[in-house]
Protein backbone atom coordinates (compact mmCIF):
# COMPACT_ATOMS: atom_id res chain seq x y z
CA UNK A 1 0.00 0.00 0.00
CA UNK A 2 1.13 3.55 -0.68
CA UNK A 3 4.04 4.83 -2.73
CA UNK A 4 6.08 6.79 -0.19
CA UNK A 5 9.86 6.80 -0.06
CA UNK A 6 10.12 5.04 3.32
CA UNK A 7 9.34 1.32 3.55
CA UNK A 8 7.47 -0.16 6.51
CA UNK A 9 6.97 -3.87 7.16
CA UNK A 10 4.00 -4.92 9.33
CA UNK A 11 4.25 -8.36 10.96
CA UNK A 12 1.13 -9.85 12.57
CA UNK A 13 0.87 -12.36 15.41
CA UNK A 14 -0.56 -15.83 15.93
CA UNK A 15 -4.16 -16.46 14.78
CA UNK A 16 -4.12 -13.04 13.13
CA UNK A 17 -3.52 -11.66 9.64
CA UNK A 18 -2.18 -8.57 7.86
CA UNK A 19 -5.63 -6.94 7.86
CA UNK A 20 -5.46 -6.48 11.62
CA UNK A 21 -3.03 -3.63 10.92
CA UNK A 22 -5.62 -1.74 8.85
CA UNK A 23 -5.56 1.32 11.16
CA UNK A 24 -1.78 1.51 10.87
CA UNK A 25 -1.98 1.16 7.08
CA UNK A 26 -4.46 4.04 6.88
CA UNK A 27 -2.22 6.38 8.89
CA UNK A 28 1.04 5.32 7.24
CA UNK A 29 -0.15 5.64 3.65
CA UNK A 30 -1.52 9.10 4.40
CA UNK A 31 2.09 10.27 4.67
CA UNK A 32 5.43 9.38 3.10
CA UNK A 33 5.40 5.60 3.63
CA UNK A 34 5.09 2.49 1.50
CA UNK A 35 3.56 -0.31 3.55
CA UNK A 36 4.32 -4.01 3.15
CA UNK A 37 2.61 -6.87 4.97
CA UNK A 38 1.87 -10.53 4.46
CA UNK A 39 -0.21 -13.33 5.94
CA UNK A 40 1.97 -15.90 7.67
CA UNK A 41 1.70 -19.55 6.58
CA UNK A 42 -1.71 -21.01 7.57
CA UNK A 43 -3.00 -17.51 8.39
CA UNK A 44 -5.30 -15.18 6.49
CA UNK A 45 -5.11 -15.75 2.73
CA UNK A 46 -1.96 -17.88 2.91
CA UNK A 47 -2.20 -21.58 2.27
CA UNK A 48 -1.65 -24.41 4.70
CA UNK A 49 -3.29 -25.61 7.87
CA UNK A 50 -0.34 -25.64 10.29
CA UNK A 51 2.81 -23.62 10.84
CA UNK A 52 5.47 -22.84 13.44
CA UNK A 53 7.80 -20.04 14.45
CA UNK A 54 10.66 -21.44 12.32
CA UNK A 55 8.50 -21.49 9.21
CA UNK A 56 7.27 -17.97 9.97
CA UNK A 57 10.85 -16.75 10.22
CA UNK A 58 11.68 -18.32 6.84
CA UNK A 59 8.58 -16.71 5.34
CA UNK A 60 9.79 -13.33 6.57
CA UNK A 61 13.17 -13.97 5.00
CA UNK A 62 11.45 -14.25 1.63
CA UNK A 63 9.94 -10.78 2.15
CA UNK A 64 13.44 -9.33 2.47
CA UNK A 65 14.69 -11.27 -0.56
CA UNK A 66 11.76 -9.97 -2.64
CA UNK A 67 11.61 -6.37 -1.43
CA UNK A 68 15.00 -5.59 0.10
CA UNK A 69 15.55 -4.08 3.53
CA UNK A 70 12.86 -2.09 5.32
CA UNK A 71 13.32 1.26 7.01
CA UNK A 72 10.89 0.37 9.80
CA UNK A 73 9.30 -2.79 11.15
CA UNK A 74 6.17 -2.82 13.33
CA UNK A 75 5.23 -6.14 14.91
CA UNK A 76 2.45 -7.57 17.03
CA UNK A 77 2.65 -10.48 19.47
CA UNK A 78 4.40 -13.58 18.06
CA UNK A 79 5.26 -11.61 14.93
CA UNK A 80 7.80 -9.75 17.06
CA UNK A 81 9.44 -13.00 18.07
CA UNK A 82 9.60 -14.16 14.43
CA UNK A 83 11.33 -10.89 13.51
CA UNK A 84 13.65 -11.25 16.50
CA UNK A 85 14.73 -14.70 15.34
CA UNK A 86 15.25 -13.46 11.81
CA UNK A 87 17.46 -10.62 13.03
CA UNK A 88 19.55 -13.06 15.05
CA UNK A 89 20.26 -14.88 11.79
CA UNK A 90 20.45 -11.79 9.55
CA UNK A 91 21.49 -8.78 11.67
CA UNK A 92 22.38 -6.84 8.52
CA UNK A 93 18.65 -6.39 7.75
CA UNK A 94 17.96 -4.57 11.04
CA UNK A 95 15.67 -1.57 10.38
CA UNK A 96 16.14 2.06 11.39
CA UNK A 97 13.31 1.64 13.91
CA UNK A 98 11.74 -1.52 15.33
CA UNK A 99 8.44 -1.60 17.24
CA UNK A 100 7.23 -4.53 19.34
CA UNK A 101 3.54 -4.45 20.34
CA UNK A 102 2.53 -7.04 22.96
CA UNK A 103 5.65 -9.18 22.46
CA UNK A 104 6.53 -12.49 24.13
CA UNK A 105 10.11 -12.75 25.37
CA UNK A 106 11.20 -16.39 25.04
CA UNK A 107 9.92 -19.39 23.10
CA UNK A 108 9.82 -21.41 26.32
CA UNK A 109 7.32 -18.88 27.71
CA UNK A 110 5.23 -19.04 24.54
CA UNK A 111 5.01 -22.83 24.53
CA UNK A 112 4.10 -23.00 28.21
CA UNK A 113 1.52 -20.20 28.21
CA UNK A 114 -0.24 -21.13 24.99
CA UNK A 115 -0.27 -24.80 26.01
CA UNK A 116 -1.79 -23.96 29.37
CA UNK A 117 -4.34 -21.72 27.68
CA UNK A 118 -5.36 -24.58 25.39
CA UNK A 119 -5.13 -27.26 28.09
CA UNK A 120 -2.36 -29.12 26.26
CA UNK A 121 -0.90 -31.92 28.44
CA UNK A 122 2.67 -31.64 29.74
CA UNK A 123 3.89 -34.59 27.65
CA UNK A 124 2.63 -32.90 24.46
CA UNK A 125 4.34 -29.67 25.48
CA UNK A 126 7.62 -31.54 25.80
CA UNK A 127 7.09 -33.13 22.38
CA UNK A 128 6.54 -29.67 20.90
CA UNK A 129 9.74 -28.37 22.49
CA UNK A 130 11.71 -31.31 21.08
CA UNK A 131 10.23 -30.79 17.61
CA UNK A 132 11.20 -27.13 17.56
CA UNK A 133 14.75 -27.92 18.64
CA UNK A 134 14.98 -30.62 15.97
CA UNK A 135 13.64 -28.35 13.24
CA UNK A 136 15.85 -25.40 14.17
CA UNK A 137 18.97 -27.21 15.32
CA UNK A 138 19.08 -24.84 18.30
CA UNK A 139 18.42 -25.04 22.03
CA UNK A 140 15.21 -23.37 23.20
CA UNK A 141 17.03 -20.86 25.41
CA UNK A 142 18.68 -19.48 22.27
CA UNK A 143 15.22 -18.22 21.25
CA UNK A 144 15.37 -15.27 23.59
CA UNK A 145 14.42 -11.73 22.61
CA UNK A 146 17.04 -10.40 25.01
CA UNK A 147 19.58 -11.45 22.37
CA UNK A 148 18.54 -8.41 20.35
CA UNK A 149 20.40 -6.22 22.83
CA UNK A 150 23.66 -7.52 21.35
CA UNK A 151 23.28 -5.86 17.98
CA UNK A 152 20.37 -3.37 18.05
CA UNK A 153 20.72 0.27 19.02
CA UNK A 154 18.29 0.53 22.00
CA UNK A 155 17.23 3.99 20.86
CA UNK A 156 15.84 2.40 17.71
CA UNK A 157 13.53 0.06 19.64
CA UNK A 158 10.04 0.73 21.01
CA UNK A 159 8.04 -1.71 23.15
CA UNK A 160 4.28 -1.31 23.66
CA UNK A 161 2.33 -3.50 26.09
CA UNK A 162 -0.94 -3.37 27.99
CA UNK A 163 -1.04 -4.13 31.70
CA UNK A 164 -4.24 -6.14 31.24
CA UNK A 165 -2.96 -8.34 28.43
CA UNK A 166 -4.12 -11.85 29.37
CA UNK A 167 -2.67 -13.59 26.31
CA UNK A 168 0.92 -12.35 26.61
CA UNK A 169 1.39 -10.89 30.11
CA UNK A 170 3.27 -7.62 30.43
CA UNK A 171 6.04 -9.34 32.41
CA UNK A 172 7.45 -10.55 29.07
CA UNK A 173 7.73 -7.01 27.70
CA UNK A 174 9.34 -5.99 31.00
CA UNK A 175 11.86 -8.80 30.54
CA UNK A 176 12.77 -7.49 27.08
CA UNK A 177 13.00 -3.95 28.43
CA UNK A 178 15.32 -5.11 31.21
CA UNK A 179 17.64 -6.48 28.52
CA UNK A 180 17.30 -3.29 26.42
CA UNK A 181 16.74 -0.64 29.14
CA UNK A 182 17.26 2.32 26.81
CA UNK A 183 14.44 1.21 24.50
CA UNK A 184 11.27 3.29 24.64
CA UNK A 185 8.63 1.48 26.71
CA UNK A 186 5.00 2.56 26.35
CA UNK A 187 2.60 0.97 28.85
CA UNK A 188 -1.14 1.10 28.18
CA UNK A 189 -4.18 0.00 30.16
CA UNK A 190 -7.54 -1.61 29.31
CA UNK A 191 -6.65 -2.59 25.72
CA UNK A 192 -5.72 -6.19 26.41
CA UNK A 193 -3.78 -8.06 23.73
CA UNK A 194 -5.33 -7.04 20.40
CA UNK A 195 -6.96 -3.64 20.86
CA UNK A 196 -3.57 -2.04 21.52
CA UNK A 197 -2.69 -2.16 17.83
CA UNK A 198 -5.95 -0.43 16.89
CA UNK A 199 -5.93 2.39 19.43
CA UNK A 200 -5.43 5.87 17.87
CA UNK A 201 -3.21 7.04 20.74
CA UNK A 202 -0.88 4.04 20.39
CA UNK A 203 -0.75 4.42 16.61
CA UNK A 204 0.13 8.11 16.91
CA UNK A 205 2.84 7.37 19.47
CA UNK A 206 4.34 4.67 17.24
CA UNK A 207 4.28 6.94 14.19
CA UNK A 208 5.85 9.74 16.19
CA UNK A 209 8.60 7.36 17.29
CA UNK A 210 9.51 6.13 13.83
CA UNK A 211 9.46 9.64 12.33
CA UNK A 212 11.85 11.33 14.70
CA UNK A 213 15.48 10.86 15.64
CA UNK A 214 16.11 9.11 18.95
CA UNK A 215 13.36 7.56 21.05
CA UNK A 216 11.82 10.38 23.04
CA UNK A 217 8.26 11.63 22.57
Amino acid sequence: WGNGSRKVLLVHGWESHAGDFYNFVHHLTATDFSVFAMDAPAHGWSGGSTTNIIEYKEFLKEMFLLHGNFDYIITHSLGGMAVGFLLQEMPHVAPNKLVFISPPSTLTDVIRDYSNLLWIPKKNQEYLRQQIMQLSGRALDEFDMAYLSRFLDPKKVMIVHDVKDRVVPIKYAESIHNAIPDALFLVTENFGHNKTMRDPLVINKVLEFIRREGNQF
